[in-house]
């Protein structure tokens, strides 16, 4: 199912996150184990020492533009995953592009802010007109890592310095001006929405591109886009290639391992879908309609999340939000009673999480670095995870302790879900889910 969920507007304010606090918190918002604040350009040790590894062992395909004003935040987490500064998706439906190029940034040791939503929506627009020529209005439809991984193979990358100043602003304003386009512009005909060259056109002028930009695009993937990179042309800078954009993912047979990111996305076989020996999957969650999980499928799930995590890499999750669930300090806790009148499905990224129970050591925190000893047995079947901290893109909510991010408790995340109403039970959008977590995209062999 698609993905996204904006934030309630009210909650939120409209800034990039430089640097957030650093310290674990309990449901009741008690900190537990805080550690020291540093100013946002000092590294902490274990992130260098990853950084390091990863600026030498990566050549990142050069986008010929000056560094952001922000560059990587090192996350103090468990396993010492570093991220980019996390951002707010506004009004717009765009949470699975966000946490999916924040995936992307965080295995590709991008420092130099982040890779263009603005970049891919672009394309998404362009592919769901012309899905759905009929339609003479767009909605936030939200995504998936399947369109996700598809947009990417098909048109690349691009630096948000690159492709329009301000990602959320002009996304939101292009999606704005498409719909007075296909009610009453140059697309208000269906036959006009067939026309592949005359959407791009009106893109263009959505998005406000520069002529120079307009034509970058025109000479790599054709006025009409009739070709792509998964069609065989090659992307030159600014547009990055994920053929030749090299990444570092764990891997069940090799360890940590230098790959390209279309190893990750995966390539078309000749029945057109995709595969690949390291393509990361979309897992869902076990349990089904009215049967909920048992607690060792539970376990089992979380322990392949934390396997992935405890390598230092960051796992792509989609949950549904309850916002009458979310507490003074932005966690998700307790249980969901249905039907639950105003909910949507969501794309972050987890980055850390805590858990009790963990044999010879008790209690990991949230952002304590563990030592391999620690994450080894933390994967205990007898550990019990009690949140899962996550890179949101809601920007920095008001009463938020730890800006950007969110912590989603255990018992929030399995409990199950009731968009069904007892006085009609067939009424249209009933459905039931065995829990608020939907899904996470994991590597083969985790």
């Amino acid at each position: 199912g698609a993905d996204c969920s904006a934030p309630n507007e009210s909650n939120v304010q409209i800034r990039i996150v430089t640097k957030r606090a650093c310290m674990g918190h309990s449901a009741s918002g008690a900190a537990t184990l805080p550690l020291s604040t540093m100013p946002s350009s000092t590294t902490r040790p274990h992130a260098r020492a990853r950084a390091r590894l990863i600026a030498l062992s990566l050549a990142l395909v050069a986008s010929g533009c000056a560094a952001g004003a922000g560059s990587a935040v090192d996350e103090d987490a468990i396993s010492g995953i570093p991220t980019t500064e996390a951002l707010n998706q506004g009004s717009s439906g765009n949470c699975w592009l966000y946490s999916g190029n924040a995936f992307v940034e965080s295995i590709s040791g991008k420092t130099d802010g982040h890779y263009s939503v603005a970049y891919l929506s672009y394309w998404d627009f362009y592919e769901r007109i012309l899905e759905n020529p009929d339609a003479t209005k767009m909605k936030w439809r939200g995504g998936n890592w399947d369109r996700y991984r598809r947009l990417v193979s098909n048109y690349g990358l691009m630096s948000s310095q690159s492709f329009v100043p301000d990602d959320m602003t002009f996304t939101v304003r292009a999606f704005l001006r498409l719909n007075a386009t296909l009610t009453t512009g140059a697309l208000n005909t269906a036959s006009a929405r067939r026309d592949p060259a005359r959407v791009r056109l009106a893109l263009n002028a959505a998005f406000g591109l520069p002529a120079p930009m307009a034509r970058a695009l025109d000479l790599l993937f054709g006025p009409d886009a009739a070709v792509n990179l998964d069609m065989g042309a090659r992307a030159e800078a600014p547009i990055l290639d994920p053929r030749s954009l090299e990444v570092v993912v764990p891997t069940a047979d090799q360890g940590m391992s230098k790959r390209q990111l279309q190893d990750v996305l995966g390539s078309l076989n000749l029945a057109g879908r995709r595969s690949g020996k390291y393509m990361w999957e979309t897992v869902s969650f076990p349990g089904s309609g009215d049967v909920p999980p048992s607690a060792q499928e539970v376990r089992a799930y979380y322990t392949r999340v934390q396997r992935v995590l405890n390598t230092g890499t960051p796992v792509q999750l989609s949950w549904f939000v309850d916002p009458s669930r979310q507490n003074a300090q932005k966690q998700f806790v307790g249980t969901t009673v249905g039907p639950v009148a105003k909910i949507g499905s969501h794309a972050v990224l987890i980055t850390d999480y805590q858990i009790d129970d963990v044999p010879k050591f008790g209690t990991l925190v949230a952002g304590q670095l563990a030592d391999e000893a620690q994450k080894e047995a933390s994967l205990d079947p007898g550990a019990k995870l009690v949140f899962l901290r996550v890179k949101n893109s809601w920007g920095d909510q008001k009463g938020n302790p730890i800006g950007g991010y969110n912590d989603l408790y255990a018992d929030y995340l399995s409990t199950p879900l009731n968009f069904c109403s007892a006085d009609d039970p067939g009424a249209a959008g009933c459905g039931r889910f065995p829990s608020m977590l939907r899904s996470a995209v994991l590597p083969p062999g985790f």
